[in-house]
């Protein structure tokens, strides 16, 4: 309850797009869930949330969240048994410098009154790990 958030960086994003005149027409961040045995008897969460840090280390809205939750998004697929957000407009704004990446934290939405558990697959993981899908058109 109330408790873990995960500091997500991608350390590598700006340089690898730097020098090159693009537009970012579709970001979208994968969160896929670890099956666990012991997930038993606790429900997963309905919805995660993501927030990014300013540069004074509060947390504030991704402007992509103000797009609505259908855009957004965040809520559990049980389909394919993730999490997913649409972050483009976030990532076009780091690249065109309007903002500073100081990492995104994520979160249980409604943590504070809603108990449950999830475990979630890094970027380390050999199969179905944490991406960061973007396509994108050159200007």
């Amino acid at each position: 309850m109330a408790g873990v958030k995960v500091k997500l960086i991608f350390p590598d994003f700006k340089n690898f797009f730097a020098n090159k005149k693009l537009v970012l027409n579709k970001a979208e961040l994968i969160i896929p869930v670890e099956t666990d045995p012991t997930q038993s008897g606790y429900a997963l969460p309905s919805k995660l949330t993501l927030v990014r840090l300013d540069g004074t280390g509060n947390i504030a809205y991704l402007i992509d969240q103000f797009e609505g939750d259908s855009h957004f998004r965040g809520v559990y697929d049980s389909v394919n048994n993730q999490y997913s957000f649409t972050i483009t407009r976030h990532l076009q704004n780091i690249l065109l410098n309007n903002i500073q990446d100081y990492g995104l934290y994520l979160m249980v939405s409604g943590s504070s009154i809603n108990a449950g558990r999830v475990f979630l697959r890094g970027p380390k993981r050999s199969s179905r790990k944490l991406k960061l899908n973007i396509t994108y058109s050159k200007l």
